[in-house]
Parts: C-alpha cells; sequence; structure tokens
C-alpha cells in the first residue's frame, strides 16, 4: 500500500508542469521519519541510508524522468489555458471526467479525472508537436472505466504508464472507450501511429 502511494505521487509529480522538486533520497523511499529540518541535524535522522534504499522506486523514478524527458509537453515554459492552438485548433490542456464529460469542479465527490496535455497555445508554431499526453488520475477506492478522448486521425492513444499495474512502464494498447483504472492509481497515455 505504502509504495503505491509513493508511487502515485512520484508520477504526479513528474507528470507536472513545473520542475519537479526531489530531496535528496526520495527517489529511493527516504523519509526522515517524516522530519522536514533533517538538514540541521549530524545524525541518522539526516543521513541517506544506501543500504536501505528500495531499489524498485529508484527504477521508477528513473522511468519516470526518462518519461518526462521523452514528452516535451510535460516540460513546458508556457501557461496552458486550454486555449486553441493555431497549428490544429484543438486547446493545449483539456479537463474531462471518466465518462468523457467536461469536468465538474464544483462536484464535492470529485475522486477521478483526466486531462490531455499539448505543447502551449501561445509557443510559438516552430515549437508545436503533434505530441499528447493524456494523464488519468484515479483517487477512488475502487475500479473505474474512463472513456479516453479521440484520437488524431492516424494515430491512437497506447497506456504507457500505471502505477498499479504489475509491469508499470509496458506499452499497453487498449480501447479508448473501455478503459479499466485501477483504485488509487495514476496513469498515462501517448499517442502511438496506426499500423
Amino acid at each position: 500500500r505504502r509504495s503505491l502511494r509513493q508511487r502515485n505521487l512520484l508520477a504526479t509529480l513528474f507528470l507536472s508542469q513545473g520542475t519537479p522538486m526531489l530531496l535528496a533520497g526520495d527517489e529511493f523511499g527516504n523519509s526522515q521519519g517524516g522530519n522536514n529540518n533533517a538538514y540541521c541535524q549530524d545524525n541518522a535522522t539526516g543521513w541517506l541510508n544506501w543500504d536501505r534504499a528500495d531499489a524498485g522506486l529508484v527504477d521508477f523514478v528513473t522511468r519516470l524522468s526518462a518519461f518526462r524527458r521523452n514528452h516535451k509537453v510535460l516540460r513546458q515554459t508556457y501557461f496552458l489555458h486550454g486555449a486553441a492552438r493555431a497549428v490544429d485548433a484543438l486547446p493545449d490542456v483539456e479537463w474531462f471526467g471518466f465518462d468523457g464529460a467536461p469536468l465538474q469542479w464544483r462536484d464535492p465527490g470529485l475522486s477521478n479525472l483526466c486531462l490531455v496535455l499539448r505543447c502551449a497555445a501561445e509557443a510559438a508554431i516552430r515549437e508545436q508537436d503533434e505530441d499528447a499526453v493524456c494523464l488519468v488520475f484515479n483517487r477512488a477506492g475502487a475500479d473505474a472505466g474512463v472513456n479516453l478522448p479521440s484520437a488524431p486521425a492516424g494515430k491512437h492513444w497506447v497506456r504507457a504508464i500505471d502505477t498499479a499495474a504489475a509491469e508499470m512502464f509496458a506499452i499497453c494498447e487498449i480501447d479508448p472507450k473501455a478503459v479499466q483504472m485501477s483504485a488509487h492509481s495514476v496513469a498515462a497515455f501517448v499517442l502511438q501511429e496506426d499500423v
């Protein structure tokens, strides 16, 4: 349970806009016993114990970092406003519910959401590309189905990250209208060329 929570938090961090901020040791599960002022302690609270490092978590962070590096839309320096892009008239960011309908932000029971990130509408045309990442967050305690948005002509969505899957970074072909999300999980879908 703890490792799924850690993976979800790290995935949310690496899939977010801006610079991921990790404290030394976060990548292998170092907690400092919950002490956020360990910088001033020269004892086991502030030391990094590499012998007790979680190798699986280190690998997970390494793969998240590589995924972020490979998808420019996760590393943009422009703000996203939901504005239509000149290159294809698609919004730079779209939020929606698992049913594919616009997200109801005022819903007090909101426990799952999706968003599609594309290059910012403010970016110069020469900086635009066709890359898009669809992020899906299921905070509910039950599995749920999700309808992914339509893919552009000649492309389809594939699952690239799933924090609840045994093979978290295996590229999986999916039916975009019948994706199952495990409880308490985060997933990322990317576009792939049709064959």
